[in-house]
């Protein structure tokens, strides 16, 4: 009995599993069956592969083929497995030698006509196929800038199948005709080899495969410490800065830049309230460029977010904090994630260790909003599905904008304001307290006159107050993972701070002015406040400021 194997790699939001693939050719009536729980278009595949095959002059057996995707527990996916299970069927007829390729990781979407095909997820797979030992790697050639972004794996690309099986060691009966017999050669950050020879191989543990799957999912709100963050190309880092855009092209609007740079050094939410035109949505388009750069690990989670949604070749691996402004008409499946079998990243996902903008937030949806309240307070949001229930990493900087009624003349005197108290009321509604008690601050952005002659402040300047305030609570913490993410410090910050600041925070709860969730942003609103100040610790005046920035319940 001869069995054809081929390693893949398949994804559940973002955690990967390896997938062995094996086929098996029984006498019975010519057919092929899947198994292993794929999705339909995965069982597409199988037409996919009989045609490339056939497409290399290799006869299609005429037997019953039964391909079986194990784990068999998980779900699978897509199209990426396609070249995978070719080079399973290939070995168990006896073009490829299956032992030669039972560690090489191969991934890639067949076209009809036996071309490789880019996928999405790159990233993540290579990865996670390095922490699992397998050392060799063929992938389409069209993902050739993705793949250089990983050190430590032999990775080499392919225009199509017929490149598959030459790298693979494998005897076709007749040269493919071009495209197929064409690859370009691999960049200098590639480990290469000769196309003749099959890539070395390494010892993998295939039996352990389905509990390392299932171990690793079972953790994958851990996935931030299990990437690696050395395993970046250094030829292919993106810039430090955005450099089209800086806070000193805002005139004006001290207060609200001041507000906007405790945001961005104690990573807190914020809610942009003004008339139209005064540059609440400027002010936004600006807090990335006041942000600290990415670090190694922030930068490789957000290429493996924009590595799945296929948006990598756009953006690029770069230090500059995501920015994702969704529209007001974006629905619950995209602000959240979505989809059918196994749901896709959405707004939230996106804005990963970035910012997420809500301009006219009372226009969208109250559904939409509400599904903020989870990821605002766990960091990360579950999304269950009919096949599997995926976990994605939703750690964000929320700043919304509003005006202060629909037709935005209701500031000052608003004398001419033609919106009635009740539709005031329902425009601001869909802002529901527990999300407001959410948000750490509310910000407002008055009027400014174009006489104004002031010198404004860089972008650069305010960043580096930024970066001395995160080192400052890094010291404080011990461990820079919390320097952002000071929720989960607030009783060591109740320990630390004054009676004094203390009563006044108790005060407000009693007067119902303040929640005990608001008191604890508040809290910390007011240590970051005293960090950029240079102190260790808040004063009264720290605490009064923070709690002045409060959203109020009824914003108008």
């Amino acid at each position: 009995m001869r069995i054809g194997t081929s390693q893949s790699i398949g994804l559940i939001g973002l955690s990967p599993f390896l997938v062995t693939i094996q086929t098996f050719l029984s006498p019975g009536l010519p057919s092929i069956s899947l198994i292993g729980l794929p999705d339909a278009s995965l069982a597409e595949s199988k037409e996919r592969v009989k045609s490339a095959i056939t497409a290399l002059g290799v006869r299609w057996p005429q037997t019953r083929i039964v391909v079986n995707l194990s784990p068999a527990s998980l779900p699978k996916h897509g199209s990426a497995h396609d070249c995978a299970i070719a080079i399973s069927l290939l070995g168990a007829i006896g073009v490829v030698d299956p032992m030669k390729n039972k560690d090489v990781l191969v991934v890639g979407e067949l076209n009809l006509d036996g071309t490789l095909l880019p996928i999405s997820g790159l990233l993540p797979i290579l990865l996670y196929a390095k922490r699992k030992g397998l050392h060799t790697a063929i992938v389409p050639e069209a993902n050739a800038d993705e793949a250089r972004l990983i050190d430590g794996i032999s990775v080499h690309t392919a225009r199509s199948l017929a490149k598959v099986v030459q790298l693979l060691g494998g005897t076709l009966p007749r040269q493919a005709s071009s495209p197929q017999s064409t690859s370009a050669p691999l960049p200098v950050s590639f480990s290469h080899s000769s196309a003749s020879s099959a890539p070395p191989s390494s010892s993998h543990p295939a039996q352990s495969s389905a509990a390392a799957s299932c171990a690793h999912l079972a953790h994958s709100c851990e996935r931030a410490a299990s990437l690696d963050a050395d395993s970046l190309s250094d030829s292919l880092l993106g810039t430090n800065a955005d450099e089209y855009v800086d806070m000193a092209d805002v005139i004006g609007q001290h207060s609200a830049k001041r507000a906007l740079e405790i945001c961005a050094a104690g990573h807190h939410h914020a809610l942009l309230y003004g008339p139209p035109g005064t540059g609440k949505s400027m002010l936004a388009h600006r807090l990335t460029s006041i942000m600290p750069p990415l670090d190694e690990r922030e930068k490789l989670e957000v290429a493996s977010i924009r590595s799945v949604c296929g948006t990598l070749a756009r953006y690029g691996v770069t230090s500059v904090p995501p920015f994702e402004a969704p529209h007001h008409t974006v629905s619950v499946a995209a602000m959240a994630g979505g989809g059918t079998g196994i749901a896709h990243p959405g707004a939230v996902t996106k804005a990963h260790d970035g910012v997420l903008f809500l301009d006219e937030a009372p226009e969208f949806s109250a559904r939409a909003l509400q599904v903020l309240r989870e990821p605002l307070e766990t960091s990360e949001i579950i999304l269950s599905r009919s096949q599997a229930t995926a976990v994605y990493p939703a750690h964000f900087l929320l700043l919304m904008a509003a005006n202060p009624c629909p037709c935005g003349k209701g500031w000052g005197n608003a004398r001419d304001c033609t919106c009635t108290s009740q539709q005031r009321k329902r425009y601001f509604g869909r802002l529901s307290g527990p999300l407001l008690d959410r948000i750490d601050m509310q910000i407002e952005v008055p009027p400014v006159h174009l006489s104004m002659n002031s010198r404004e402040e860089s972008s650069a300047s305010i960043r580096a107050r930024v970066i001395q305030a995160r080192g400052a609570y890094r010291e404080l913490f011990g461990t820079s993972d919390t320097a952002t993410r000071p929720h989960q410090r607030v009783k060591w910050l109740r320990a630390r701070t004054s009676r004094a600041c203390l009563a006044l925070l108790s005060s407000a709860v009693d007067r119902g002015t303040l929640s005990l969730r608001g008191a604890d942003r508040s809290l910390r609103v007011a240590w970051t406040i005293a960090l950029l100040d240079g102190r260790m610790s808040p004063n009264p005046e720290n605490v009064a400021e923070a709690m002045s920035l409060r959203p109020r319940h009824n914003v108008v």
